[in-house]
């Protein structure tokens, strides 16, 4: 269950684990904290820090989205698990480039296969020869993938493969929604602000599950360390990206170009009355997340399952490749 507080006006409290909303003395709207999946905040309510206090406890993510442009989300959540294990592994392999580079390999394989799910939806709709282009640069990639041992040539593939596929959605998107390629802080267009915000969303669940899973979302393979930016979750965000692409293409279709509002400093925003709409198709899509297709032969045998469950998945291949390949190195 998402909770979103949608806002300014609004007072957040706790009372027996349960996130009361209030407007005035008006109760709007109530939730027990172990029925909640994740907390969604835009501007600025008045939630007192017992709420926060409670949410952490119970595991709640809680994802704050900037009211204005130029503010950064903030994705708050528990601190790492005890369980020790996996980042040990983690940091170890992390720390050995030989390692690092073969698991960055392994994420940047996985990203492009799942992208064959969102253009089986595409082509029906493309010119042919741009789709054909995109699904040889697809098709080829993976090899290509594995013939490079140096990072910079993984991003070069990645990038190409990236390129031709936001190319493919500028030439088949209607012109009333001016896409014309991925731009970002603050996104210039209805296509763009549905990928951020989608992709803020994805990460929040993916770093959850990371941490309970007894990873550190901080040390990736493919993303390097840098301060406030969490490598790991960002590499599995990659896997799961063309998922994003899908449900956003998907809610175009139910919107109209009147459903976005568009302002310098903040970009391209949905409008209040939009937004609900927006919330409520993704807590059904979370909740039946299409499978990377890499996995399977064609769309006629795709399957759903929620998007918590499916990283957690991801994350126990991701675990048994690292200790294979240390196994190897030792």
């Amino acid at each position: 269950m998402l909770m979103v507080l949608d806002r300014s006006e609004l007072t957040v409290r706790v009372n027996a684990g349960v996130i009361q909303v209030y407007k005035d003395d008006a109760l709007l709207q109530r939730a027990a904290t172990h029925l909640l999946e994740m907390l969604v905040v835009y501007g600025n309510p008045l939630v007192e820090s017992s709420v926060w206090r409670e949410l952490a406890q119970a595991g709640v993510p809680a994802v704050i989205l900037a009211a204005r442009g130029g503010q950064a989300c903030a994705l708050l959540a528990e601190g790492l698990a005890t369980q020790l294990p996996a980042r040990r592994l983690q940091y170890a392999c992390a720390e050995d480039g030989t390692l690092a580079r073969q698991l960055a390999r392994w994420v940047l394989v996985r990203k492009v296969l799942s992208y064959r799910l969102p253009y089986l939806f595409l082509v029906k709709h493309c010119d042919s020869d741009v789709a054909n282009r995109f699904r040889q640069v697809l098709e080829q990639a993976p090899a290509k993938l594995h013939k490079v041992d140096a990072l910079d040539s993984f991003m070069g593939i990645e990038g190409q493969v990236s390129r031709e596929w936001f190319q493919l959605l500028s030439n088949t998107l209607p012109e009333h929604w001016k896409f014309t390629g991925r731009n970002r802080q603050p996104p210039r267009d209805p296509l763009n602000a549905l990928l951020s915000l989608g992709y803020t969303l994805a990460l929040a669940d993916i770093r959850q599950v990371l941490v309970t899973e007894g990873f550190d979302p901080a040390f990736g393979f493919l993303h390097q360390p840098f301060p406030a930016r969490e490598a790991l979750a960002l590499d599995v965000l990659e896997i799961f990206r063309s998922g994003v692409d899908l449900f956003a293409l998907n809610l175009l279709g139910e919107l109209t170009p009147e459903a976005f509002y568009y302002r310098a400093e903040e970009g391209c925003r949905l409008n209040k009355t939009a937004r609900p709409v927006f919330y409520r198709e993704w807590a059904i899509y979370r909740d039946n997340w299409p499978r990377p297709l890499g996995e399977v032969e064609n769309s006629r045998d795709f399957a759903t399952a929620p998007l918590r469950e499916q990283v957690r998945g991801q994350l126990k291949q991701l675990r048994q490749t690292m200790g294979e390949l240390k196994d190897v190195e030792s």
